[in-house]
């Protein structure tokens, strides 16, 4: 992700997910990392974390969702979500879409779309150059519907699943969905 876009990105989702979820807290993390992540100690024996997850070369970012019992961040645990697991991180998309292409919000979808476009003009033997990806100055004003987009999912799809891992471990609901 663009600087520009990725600021605005990390800006927008920590004051909208921090308003919403303010018993998560911001992890200091190396400056060198590309996740952002917040994480709640719900209970000595469980937390949950959330890491937004901008892609480097693309405009376009994934938002995962983990738990873990030793209250270290699972950098290792992808796999299938299993509420009886002591530790898993998943993408938010696949919570929804098990197969298939991964759902991801992208700030520039013109972009995939003159690649597909590209791919077809190749396959016809013709020669075609790739666009640059629009300006920063347009991708921009996309990120707020982005995060509002990726926070409904968050309450339809996360908000669940950390009950239920609370559940499995007799906490009962902590997580309650809030109004929009």
């Amino acid at each position: 992700m663009r600087p520009p876009i990725r600021k605005q990105l990390v800006t927008a989702f920590q004051r909208d997910f921090e308003k919403l979820y303010p018993q998560f807290s911001l992890l200091k993390l190396p400056s060198s990392s590309t996740l952002t992540i917040w994480a709640w100690s719900v209970d000595p024996r469980l937390a949950f974390y959330v890491a937004l997850s901008p892609f480097k070369d693309e405009d376009s970012f994934a938002l995962e969702v983990a738990w873990s019992e030793d209250g270290e961040f699972p950098w290792t645990s992808f796999g299938q979500v299993d509420v009886e697991a002591p530790a898993r991180r998943e993408r938010l998309g696949r919570l929804w879409a098990r197969h298939g292409k991964e759902p991801v919000w992208d700030a520039a979808p013109e972009v995939a779309t003159a690649m597909q476009g590209r791919f077809d003009a190749i396959q016809r033997g013709e020669e075609v150059s790739y666009p640059p990806p629009p300006a920063v100055e347009v991708v921009i004003p996309r990120i707020a519907r982005l995060v509002d987009d990726c926070l409904q999912k968050f309450r339809e799809y996360a908000l669940p699943l950390f009950n239920q891992v609370a559940q499995h471990r007799g906490l009962g609901n902590v997580l309650k969905p809030i109004d929009s």
